[in-house]
Protein backbone atom coordinates (compact mmCIF):
# COMPACT_ATOMS: atom_id res chain seq x y z
CA UNK A 1 0.00 0.00 0.00
CA UNK A 2 1.28 3.38 -0.91
CA UNK A 3 2.77 5.69 1.97
CA UNK A 4 0.96 8.77 3.25
CA UNK A 5 3.49 10.77 1.27
CA UNK A 6 3.91 8.96 -2.00
CA UNK A 7 -0.12 8.91 -2.78
CA UNK A 8 -0.66 10.27 -6.10
CA UNK A 9 -2.48 13.82 -5.77
CA UNK A 10 -4.79 12.55 -9.04
CA UNK A 11 -6.14 9.27 -7.12
CA UNK A 12 -7.82 9.19 -3.45
CA UNK A 13 -7.58 6.81 -1.34
CA UNK A 14 -10.50 3.87 -1.10
CA UNK A 15 -11.73 3.75 2.33
CA UNK A 16 -10.22 0.82 3.27
CA UNK A 17 -6.27 2.50 2.52
CA UNK A 18 -7.41 5.06 4.87
CA UNK A 19 -8.47 2.38 7.61
CA UNK A 20 -5.11 0.55 7.30
CA UNK A 21 -3.17 3.36 6.93
CA UNK A 22 -4.31 4.74 9.89
CA UNK A 23 -4.24 1.37 11.91
CA UNK A 24 0.09 1.64 10.82
CA UNK A 25 0.15 4.94 11.61
CA UNK A 26 -1.36 4.08 15.49
CA UNK A 27 0.67 0.97 16.23
CA UNK A 28 3.66 2.19 15.04
CA UNK A 29 4.21 5.75 16.41
CA UNK A 30 7.84 5.91 17.65
CA UNK A 31 7.38 9.83 18.97
CA UNK A 32 4.99 8.74 21.69
CA UNK A 33 2.11 10.30 20.21
CA UNK A 34 -1.61 9.12 21.30
CA UNK A 35 -2.97 6.51 18.94
CA UNK A 36 -5.98 7.28 16.58
CA UNK A 37 -9.46 6.49 17.62
CA UNK A 38 -9.63 3.72 15.16
CA UNK A 39 -6.34 1.73 16.81
CA UNK A 40 -8.09 2.89 20.32
CA UNK A 41 -11.28 0.95 19.19
CA UNK A 42 -10.58 -3.11 20.33
CA UNK A 43 -10.17 -5.97 17.46
CA UNK A 44 -13.73 -8.03 17.70
CA UNK A 45 -14.78 -10.08 14.79
CA UNK A 46 -18.34 -9.48 13.91
CA UNK A 47 -18.50 -13.04 13.56
CA UNK A 48 -16.37 -16.45 14.37
CA UNK A 49 -13.85 -16.72 11.29
CA UNK A 50 -15.05 -13.23 9.42
CA UNK A 51 -11.37 -12.16 8.75
CA UNK A 52 -10.43 -8.40 8.42
CA UNK A 53 -13.67 -7.51 6.94
CA UNK A 54 -15.56 -8.80 10.31
CA UNK A 55 -13.14 -6.34 11.85
CA UNK A 56 -13.68 -3.87 9.86
CA UNK A 57 -17.08 -3.93 10.22
CA UNK A 58 -16.94 -4.24 13.81
CA UNK A 59 -14.40 -1.06 14.34
CA UNK A 60 -16.42 1.30 12.26
CA UNK A 61 -19.87 0.09 13.91
CA UNK A 62 -18.04 0.81 17.73
CA UNK A 63 -16.43 3.98 16.66
CA UNK A 64 -20.28 5.19 14.53
CA UNK A 65 -22.55 3.97 17.41
CA UNK A 66 -22.55 6.95 20.01
CA UNK A 67 -23.06 9.26 17.02
CA UNK A 68 -25.92 6.99 15.47
CA UNK A 69 -27.90 6.27 18.52
CA UNK A 70 -27.95 10.39 18.90
CA UNK A 71 -28.89 11.06 15.21
CA UNK A 72 -31.21 8.41 15.40
CA UNK A 73 -33.11 9.47 18.32
CA UNK A 74 -33.44 12.75 17.41
CA UNK A 75 -34.93 11.61 13.79
CA UNK A 76 -37.17 9.17 15.59
CA UNK A 77 -38.24 11.98 17.51
CA UNK A 78 -38.58 15.06 14.71
CA UNK A 79 -40.91 12.16 12.43
CA UNK A 80 -43.02 11.05 15.81
CA UNK A 81 -44.56 14.50 17.12
CA UNK A 82 -46.11 15.58 14.60
CA UNK A 83 -47.94 11.87 14.48
CA UNK A 84 -48.28 11.86 18.27
CA UNK A 85 -49.78 15.54 18.27
CA UNK A 86 -52.37 14.92 16.04
CA UNK A 87 -53.37 11.56 17.44
CA UNK A 88 -53.38 13.50 20.77
CA UNK A 89 -55.44 15.87 19.08
CA UNK A 90 -57.69 13.53 18.00
CA UNK A 91 -58.11 11.83 21.42
CA UNK A 92 -59.02 15.17 23.45
CA UNK A 93 -61.94 15.83 20.92
CA UNK A 94 -63.08 12.44 21.00
CA UNK A 95 -62.82 12.38 24.67
CA UNK A 96 -64.37 15.86 24.79
CA UNK A 97 -67.31 14.77 22.88
CA UNK A 98 -68.04 11.94 25.02
CA UNK A 99 -67.84 14.16 28.30
CA UNK A 100 -69.88 16.97 26.81
CA UNK A 101 -73.55 14.65 27.63
CA UNK A 102 -71.93 13.67 30.68
CA UNK A 103 -71.11 17.39 31.80
CA UNK A 104 -74.57 18.78 30.46
CA UNK A 105 -76.97 16.35 32.84
CA UNK A 106 -74.61 17.08 35.97
CA UNK A 107 -75.36 20.71 35.55
CA UNK A 108 -79.04 20.20 34.58
CA UNK A 109 -79.72 17.90 37.70
CA UNK A 110 -77.27 20.74 39.75
CA UNK A 111 -79.95 23.58 38.50
CA UNK A 112 -82.80 21.18 39.01
CA UNK A 113 -81.89 20.26 42.53
CA UNK A 114 -81.15 24.17 43.20
CA UNK A 115 -84.54 25.12 42.13
CA UNK A 116 -86.31 22.29 44.30
CA UNK A 117 -84.60 24.09 47.21
CA UNK A 118 -86.18 27.01 48.94
CA UNK A 119 -84.88 30.44 49.37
Amino acid sequence: MADAQTVNADRLPTLTEVLELGRETATASPDGEAPTALAAVPETAAEPGAGAAGDLVAQVLALLEPRLGALLETRLREALAPALARAADGLIRDVRAELAPTLRGLVEEAVAQAGRQPR
